[in-house]
This record gives C-alpha cells, sequence and structure tokens, in this order.
C-alpha cells in the first residue's frame, strides 16, 4: 500500500487498521509526504516495481492438488 501523510481521503490511522488486517507476508506498507493526489515520480516508480516484482506469483501449494 503507498499512502500519503497528508491525505484527506485516507487517514493514517485507517490505513495502518486496513493493513494490519491484510493477510500474507507479500505486503509492503508506504508513506510519502504530501496531500492525496500529489505523487512523486519516485513514489510511482517503486509503486510500479513492485507490482512488477509479485505480477504471476503464486501461493505455495498445499499439497492438495
Amino acid at each position: 500500500m503507498v499512502n500519503k501523510t497528508q491525505d484527506e481521503i485516507f487517514p493514517i490511522a485507517g490505513v495502518h487498521e486496513l493493513f494490519d488486517a491484510l493477510p500474507g507476508p507479500h505486503k509492503r506498507l508506504m508513506f510519502w509526504e504530501g496531500k492525496h493526489d500529489d505523487w512523486s515520480t519516485e513514489a510511482i516508480g517503486c509503486t510500479i516495481d513492485f507490482i512488477n516484482s509479485h505480477v504471476g506469483r503464486r501461493a505455495p501449494s498445499d499439497g492438495a492438488d
């Protein structure tokens, strides 16, 4: 999850609550300075890199196949 420190739509406390409720080990929470629509090229690049590194990732088989 990528969020902003002064986001008027998604407050920090709610973001932490949602993130903590998400299951799984392959998650990351990042905060960038600014308001909701104020995204830097660096923040967008980090988001794209994270998504690209996880595309196609499958959950380990539980042997029930």
